[in-house]
């Protein structure tokens, strides 16, 4: 059996030495790829903005609404069942929990019997989840009308949906400031007699603060 040459040898060396390389930057790829993944987990699922602890006890001793957990997050209505119901399906915004706005959806719910559903996002995006409120109008026989909205991210996606569901959806709220949300609705709405209305008053019993619009007779096409 003839020996190995010398090229022969270098050669061997050298894929050796270049599958080691390769190898090496894999596994500082696949460490990156890991820390970005817990990171941005870490940022946006567990250092979410929540309601102070009283603040949700408060709202849960209210005799004057129920909450219910459900889809993630919370169902809030007034004590009063026995009465046709609109519902407002609310998106939290980005990197907010729904518990965030339990006093709104509280005040809401006591003042204006409407019945108000804030589904949990995945990783608090509402990017992620713009079909949630499927699950709820299913899931809420007792509302006879749905209207749709959200904060910040979650009133973009809120539209978007209202879009594709304009036969489910009688209308959309936003909450934000009017000023950059109301591009995001004048894009949804394509009817010439659609209107955004901003209402500029600050929300006062919850944890975000900021402006608010309505939309109303408008049609989709985002």
């Amino acid at each position: 059996m003839n020996a190995p040459s010398h090229n022969d040898v270098r050669q061997w060396v050298a894929e050796r030495s270049l599958r080691r390389v390769a190898i090496r930057a894999l596994s500082v790829v696949a460490i990156i790829a890991i820390l970005c993944s817990v990171g941005f987990y870490a940022y946006f699922g567990v250092f979410a903005h929540h309601a102070p602890a009283d603040v949700q006890q408060s709202v849960r001793a209210d005799t004057n609404v129920t909450v219910t957990e459900a889809y993630g997050g919370y169902v809030v209505s007034d004590a009063d069942p026995d009465v046709e119901r609109l519902g407002l399906i609310f998106y939290p915004g980005g990197r907010v929990a729904p518990d965030a706005y339990l006093p709104t959806a509280a005040r809401i719910a006591e003042r204006a019997n409407v019945t108000v559903v804030i589904p949990k996002m995945r990783m608090n995006l509402a990017v992620f989840s713009q079909g949630r409120a499927d699950a709820v109008i299913d899931g809420e026989s007792q509302v006879s009308r749905w209207v749709v909205g959200g904060h910040s991210l979650g009133g973009a996606m809120a539209c978007r949906y209202a879009g594709n569901n304009a036969d489910t959806v009688d209308g959309v709220v936003l909450v934000g400031r009017h000023r950059r949300m109301q591009p995001v609705a004048k894009h949804c709405m394509s009817d010439s007699e659609s209107d955004f209305t901003p209402l500029n008053q600050s929300s006062s019993n919850t944890s975000t603060t900021g402006s608010r619009g309505v939309c109303r007779h408008w049609s989709c096409s985002c």
